[in-house]
C-alpha cells in the first residue's frame, strides 16, 4: 500500500442473525483477540469467535453466543473492558447501561440514571473502574462500575443529545460531542466544570474517535459536512480533512499504524491520510463498497490466516457482517 492507495480485501460476508440493524461493534483489545461483540436494534448482543479469522480452515463456528433479556430497546454502543476482557458493557435506548459477564452470560450490574437513551460508553484509560456515558438527555455521567449506586458525577451544558464520549488519562479527561454542534471538555479534578468548548462545526457532530498514536493525545470529530482533528490538551486544531458531503457519519477509526483515518457512512467507507487530510484512493477486492456502514471496528493485532501485514477490519451493513483485511 502506498500513501495514496488502500486495498480492502473482503474475506467473509455473514448474516449476523440479528433481527435489526447492527449499531455497534467492539473487538477484544487483548494482544491475541479471542472474540468481538455486536449490538443491534433487536436489543441483543452477539459474541463472535476470532478463531475462524485466525484460521479459516478451522471447523469452529464463527458465531459463539447470544446475550439477550437485558435490554428492552435498541443497543446503541458496546465496549469490551480492556482490564477484564471477560466483561462487556452495553448501552441502549432504554436508558440503561449493563455490564455482562461472558463466562456466565449474565448481567452483573446495571447503571440507571439517564432520562433518555444512552448513546455512548467509555472507560477511563488508567482507572478502569470509572465508566463514562453520554445520553440523549443532553448530559454525560461518570459511574463506579463496581457498584450499583447512582452516578458519581453528571456533566451538563450541551443543548442537545450527546452522541459520543471519549475519556483520556490526562487532563481534561472527558470530551463529549453533541447534536448542538459543539465539543465540550470536562476536567474531573474540578468536579463537573466544563473547561473548554469547541463550536467550529456547522452541523451536528455524530461521532469522535481517538487520534493517531503518532501524534500523541488527540481526537477526531466528524459531522455530515466536516471532519477535524484536535489536540486533546488545549483543543488546538490539527487537521481539516478534505471531505465532500458525507451524508451520515456513523463510525470512525484510525488504522494502519496511525496513518489513515477510516470513516464509515451511509454511503460506504471513506479513507483519508491522517496527517494531510486528503482522500485516499481505496479499492475493494470482492466488494463494491455500495452499502452503508452502520458500525465498524479495527484491530491492529488480529490477522487473517497469519498474514502478518494485514490487519482485520469488521464492518456492519444492515444485518450483515463483513470481514476485511487492510
Amino acid at each position: 500500500m502506498s500513501s495514496n492507495n488502500l486495498e480492502y480485501k473482503l474475506r467473509y460476508v455473514m448474516n449476523s442473525g440479528h433481527k435489526g440493524l447492527i449499531r455497534a461493534i467492539d473487538v477484544d483489545p487483548s494482544e491475541t483477540p479471542k472474540y468481538y461483540v455486536t449490538g443491534s436494534d433487536d436489543a441483543t448482543l452477539r459474541i463472535w469467535s476470532t478463531k475462524k479469522i485466525n484460521d479459516p480452515s478451522s471447523n469452529s463456528k464463527h458465531y459463539q453466543t447470544l446475550l439477550k433479556g437485558g435490554h428492552q430497546m435498541p443497543i446503541t454502543d458496546v465496549l469490551v473492558n480492556y482490564a477484564h476482557p471477560n466483561e462487556v458493557f452495553s448501552a441502549s435506548d432504554d436508558k440503561l447501561v449493563l455490564k455482562w459477564d461472558l463466562n456466565t452470560r449474565t448481567v452483573t450490574n446495571q447503571f440507571f440514571g439517564h432520562f433518555a437513551g444512552v448513546t455512548s460508553i467509555d472507560l477511563h484509560k488508567t482507572i478502569p473502574d470509572l465508566l463514562f456515558t453520554g445520553s440523549k438527555d443532553k448530559t454525560s455521567r461518570m459511574w463506579d462500575s463496581r457498584t450499583k449506586n447512582k452516578s458519581i458525577m453528571t456533566f451538563s451544558g450541551h443543548k442537545d443529545a450527546v452522541n459520543k464520549v471519549i475519556c483520556f488519562n490526562t487532563d481534561p479527561q472527558l470530551i463529549t460531542c453533541s447534536n448542538d454542534k459543539t465539543i465540550r471538555f470536562y476536567d474531573i479534578r474540578f468536579n463537573t466544570k466544563c473547561t473548554r468548548i469547541i463550536d467550529y462545526h456547522t452541523t451536528p457532530i455524530r461521532t469522535m474517535c481517538r487520534g493517531s498514536v503518532l501524534e500523541g493525545n488527540a481526537f477526531v470529530s466528524g459531522s455530515a459536512s466536516e471532519i477535524y482533528s484536535w489536540a486533546q490538551k488545549d483543543a488546538a486544531p490539527l487537521t481539516e480533512f478534505n471531505v465532500n458531503k458525507l451524508d451520515v457519519v456513523n463510525t470512525m477509526e484510525v488504522i494502519k499504524n496511525g496513518k489513515i483515518l477510516q470513516v464509515g457512512t451511509n454511503q460506504g467507507l471513506q479513507a483519508y491520510d491522517y496527517f494531510t487530510g486528503e482522500p485516499i484512493n481505496s479499492t475493494y477486492s470482492g466488494d463494491d463498497n455500495s452499502q452503508g456502514v452502520s458500525a465498524s471496528a479495527y484491530s491492529q493485532t488480529l490477522t487473517y490466516e497469519n498474514v502478518s501485514d494485514s490487519s482485520v477490519m469488521i464492518s456492519a451493513s444492515q444485518k450483515l457482517i463483513k470481514i476485511y483485511t487492510v
